[in-house]
């Protein structure tokens, strides 16, 4: 599996800063958080940020005890 990079993405907001810089870093994939929230769609308060936050972040993330 790759790194990935992911940002709150709002139609005015700093999506192309991150997606520039993941240009920098190799076997990067930069997947913006599809939401109208920008930064706080990484808190997952919004049904549809937190799914897509478990469904394309999860896969990178220890469960305990396993």
């Amino acid at each position: 599996m790759q790194p990935l990079v992911g940002l709150g993405m709002r139609r005015i907001g700093f999506s192309g800063h991150t997606r520039y810089e993941a240009g920098f870093l190799p076997n990067v994939t930069f997947r913006p958080i599809p939401s109208l929230w920008g930064h706080p769609a990484g808190a997952a308060s919004n049904p549809a940020d937190a799914k897509f936050l478990n469904e394309t972040i999860g896969p990178f993330v220890p469960v305990a005890g396993q």
